[in-house]
């Protein structure tokens, strides 16, 4: 019924420092994770950080295109992370049925 397995993403952000960057990526993991199992996640636990490509794009930024000249930075990371998953097999549980027949006219003999 609980089961771990390790599972490879590629998961790309971006953002205007490192931080966000980051916070976005590891963000999106667990979604990912939602998107391609079916099953309940117990358990997320990165296990390596691979950098595939990395880029930081510099450009001068002006109040109405010509005033006030200022540098803007931004960040483009896209990595691969592997990561252990625990999950619980939902598909795996009996449940026991039974079907309670109530209806309205019942309610109102007392």
């Amino acid at each position: 019924m609980y089961k771990e397995f390790e599972k490879k993403l590629k998961i790309k952000g971006n953002g205007e420092t490192i931080e966000e960057v980051f916070n976005k990526i590891f963000s999106q993991i667990k979604s990912r994770l939602v998107e391609k199992t079916k099953e309940l996640l117990i358990r997320i636990e990165p296990k390596s950080v691979v950098i595939i490509n990395a880029r930081k794009i510099v450009y001068t930024e002006r109040f109405l295109g010509l005033f006030f000249p200022r540098k803007r930075t931004f960040y483009e990371i896209e990595t691969e992370i592997t990561v252990r998953v625990g999950i619980i097999e939902i598909s795996q549980i009996k449940f026991e049925e039974s079907e309670n027949k109530l209806s309205f006219l019942c309610n109102l003999k007392k």
